[in-house]
């Protein structure tokens, strides 16, 4: 689905939730934290679930392999 992105500033492919998950390989909280903490766009349009910027997903790979990263002692 392409829809306006306005983080992007142009029209971009948006995916599912679901879509994302298969992706990535990350589950629902990991990418919906990093919709809220890392700057993962998002948009909700007439009402349906939330659809991610498949450009913002792809740039945010590496954020996103880090949530699992161990930490450091």
């Amino acid at each position: 689905m392409r829809t306006r992105c306005e983080g992007c500033g142009a029209d971009m492919e948006f995916v599912s939730l679901e879509q994302a998950i298969t992706l990535t390989g990350k589950t629902a909280d990991e990418i919906q934290h990093s919709v809220l903490v890392d700057g993962l766009r998002s948009s909700t349009v007439g009402g349906e679930a939330v659809r991610i910027c498949l450009r913002s997903l792809l740039e945010g790979l590496p954020v996103l392999r880090s949530l699992k990263a161990p930490q450091a002692s």
